[in-house]
């Protein structure tokens, strides 16, 4: 072969492998999967997702989300079913129950964590158009909302497959007579609202009295009113089971 033939084919050959080599890198493989569960990033800022959310409860702004999304993936991997009774939430463990209470009207419900968001400032949690229309938050588009994480067993104990909650009578001081079970005191309202959601879970009617003592406010956490007194001392035995100490029976 000629010296100046054998140098082209050589030049040939090796610009073929580079070329094939380059193809080959700039070929994406299958994408290496993540976990749900794994930090994050969205509009340039970076979420870690936690990793227990025992004892989690926040207080916040609840929006919720519908067509534009209905039958697109979530994070999770399932679709969005907008009549569904799932919920997005930016940090809590993918496939965590929560329940959400409407602080303005008591209703509550039982949802389940399937998708990341909402990712505007100011907003703690996202619901299906049906759970938003369930708490009576689909009209104003946001309402303010209790959220407190469930034990898995507990919730689907309670729930089944709907995942609704009846509506609680959570309105504050109720005004009733009777006896009535006194489960905390706190001078601030936020510790008050939380208490009253995790009792929530036990009872339909809980509710919060406020007193003045002094300069301060106190915000009491309250079941009942109960018709007897056997019937709030059977309550109370109850809480007591579920773990709520220093419940005390008052007369209303």
């Amino acid at each position: 072969m000629p010296l100046i033939f054998r140098s082209t084919f050589r030049i040939w050959l090796c610009g073929l492998v580079v070329c094939c080599f380059l193809a080959g890198c700039a070929t994406p493989g299958p994408p290496r999967r993540k976990s749900q569960n794994d930090p994050y990033e969205v509009f340039g800022k970076r979420y870690a997702p936690i990793t227990d959310s025992t004892n989690f409860m926040e207080i916040g702004i609840a929006s919720w989300y519908g067509k534009d999304f209905h039958g697109k993936n979530t994070s999770s991997g399932e679709v969005y079913d907008m009549n569904g009774m799932t919920a997005a939430h930016k940090t809590l463990p993918l496939g965590t129950y929560v329940m959400v209470v409407n602080l303005e009207n008591g209703r509550s419900a039982i949802l389940r964590v399937n998708d990341r968001g909402p990712f505007v400032d100011g907003r703690i949690i996202d619901l299906t158009h049906a759970a938003a229309e369930y708490l009576g938050i689909a009209q104003n588009g946001t309402g303010r909302v209790a959220v407190v994480a469930l034990d898995r067993m507990y919730a689907e104990t309670q729930q089944g497959d709907s995942h609704y909650r009846p509506a609680t009578a959570m309105t504050d001081d109720p005004g009733r007579s009777g006896f009535s079970l006194q489960v905390g005191s706190f001078a601030s309202r936020q510790n008050a609202e939380r208490l009253r959601a995790e009792v929530a879970q036990q009872f339909d009617t809980v509710y919060i009295t406020t007193s003045e003592d002094g300069a301060q406010t106190l915000y009491r956490v309250r079941v009942g009113p109960f018709d007897s007194k056997e019937a709030g001392e059977d309550a109370l035995e109850k809480l007591n089971r579920a773990g709520f100490e220093n419940v005390k029976l008052v007369s209303e």
